[in-house]
């Protein structure tokens, strides 16, 4: 976010949003409370000016190259034991997909589309 210049109405913007939140506020549960507010306002950072947190992407790429590895283990590689090729299937996907998003990150910081 640093490198990336905002105009006044997309501060103005982000500043209406952060005064949604009613941050001065002092809830029960003060953890959760503020939890919540910094998950929603990443969301809104996300879905507005699309911008990801540090390790999106890598940690998307792991849990989908798990997912599909899982799958493929068992369709492609269950000629072995049905557990090991479900345990390279998960290896060998979250390896490509941890590295597919660690490529993404890359790209999205040299873009100053990080927080």
């Amino acid at each position: 976010m640093k490198n990336r210049e905002f105009s006044k109405d997309e501060i103005q913007s982000i500043e209406t949003e952060l005064d949604i939140f009613n941050l001065a506020s002092i809830p029960e549960n003060r953890k959760k409370y503020f939890k919540k507010a910094l998950s929603k306002f990443e969301k809104y950072l996300r879905d507005t000016f699309s911008l990801t947190t540090k390790r999106y992407y890598t940690e998307l790429g792991i849990v989908l190259g798990a997912s599909f590895g899982i799958l493929f283990g068992v369709v492609f590689l269950s000629s072995w034991e049905r557990s090991m090729g479900i345990s390279l299937g998960l290896i060998i996907g979250s390896g490509i997909g941890g590295a597919i998003g660690r490529s993404m990150d890359t790209k999205a910081k040299n873009a100053g589309s990080v927080i």
